[in-house]
C-alpha cells in the first residue's frame, strides 16, 4: 500500500510519518545545527546502540525494502502483519550474515531487537527478541542454551513470555499456576487450579508463538 504524497500540503499540515515528509520547519532548524550531531547521539545512546544505528541505516540504504511501508497505519492488522514478517524474513536474510559475528548470539538479539523497536509498528518478534529470549539466555544452562538459545535465534521457535495470570497481574509472589515434575515421563505437568490462574495477556501466544515461557509454582 503506497501513501500518495502529491495531495499533501507540508507547509499547511505539517509532516507525515506514512507519507516520509518531513516538516518544513525542522527541515529549517536542522539546519542550524552547530554541534556534531553524531557525538550528541554517541552520548545518549552509548558507543555500542549508537554503532547499532549505523548499521541499521546502512542496511536500510542497501536495502530499502527493510523500512516500514508507507501507509504502514492505515493498514488492517492482517495487512501490517504480512509486511511485518515480509521484513522480519528479509532482515533475517540479509542482515544477520552481512553485519553480525555469526558467533555472537547477543549481538544477534541487540540488534534484532533494535531494529525491529526502531522501525515502528507491531512487531510480532517484539516479545521473542526480548522477554523470551533473556529467559533462554539467563535461565538455562550451558547445555540447554546450545539447543534451545541458538533456536530462538535462528527461529526455529518462536517463543512468548507467559507470566501474567488474570487474577493477579504481575504480582509474581501470587501466581497460582503450578508445575508439577511427573518422574514416569520426566516431563513437567504445567496445571491452572483456578480461573484466576488463567495465564492473561501472554503475548503472541495465540497467534505466532509455537513456545512459552511459563511462570509457575514448582511442586515436587
Amino acid at each position: 500500500m503506497q501513501s500518495n504524497t502529491s495531495d499533501w500540503d507540508s507547509a499547511l499540515l505539517g509532516g507525515s510519518i506514512d507519507r516520509g515528509i518531513t516538516h518544513p520547519n525542522l527541515i529549517e532548524e536542522r539546519a542550524k545545527c552547530t554541534f556534531d550531531q553524531s557525538e550528541l547521539e554517541k552520548h545518549l545512546l552509548g558507543d555500542l546502540t549508537h554503532d547499532y544505528f549505523v548499521k541499521r541505516d546502512k542496511l536500510l540504504e542497501k536495502y530499502p525494502a527493510l523500512a516500514l511501508t508507507p501507509g504502514y497505519n492505515e493498514m488492517s492488522r492482517e495487512e501490517k502483519m504480512e509486511d511485518w514478517w515480509r521484513q522480519v524474513s528479509l532482515f533475517h536474510a540479509v542482515a544477520h550474515p552481512e553485519l553480525l559475528n555469526k558467533d555472537s548470539i547477543l549481538e544477534h538479539l541487540a540488534f534484532s531487537n533494535m531494529y525491529s523497536r526502531g522501525m515502528g509498528g507491531n512487531n510480532p518478534l517484539d516479545l521473542h527478541n526480548t522477554m523470551f529470549t533473556t529467559c533462554m539466555n539467563l535461565f538455562t544452562t550451558e547445555e540447554q542454551k546450545k539447543v534451545w538459545l541458538q533456536k530462538t535465534i535462528d527461529m526455529s521457535i518462536i517463543g512468548c513470555y507467559a507470566q501474567t495470570e488474570i487474577g493477579h497481574g504481575s504480582n509474581v509472589a501470587a501466581l497460582e499456576t503450578t508445575a508439577i515434575l511427573d518422574l514416569a515421563t520426566d516431563e513437567w505437568v504445567i496445571h491452572t487450579p483456578t480461573i484466576k490462574a488463567t495465564k492473561f495477556w501472554p503475548g503472541s501466544l495465540g497467534v505466532h508463538a509455537t513456545h512459552a515461557v511459563v511462570f509457575a509454582r514448582l511442586k515436587t
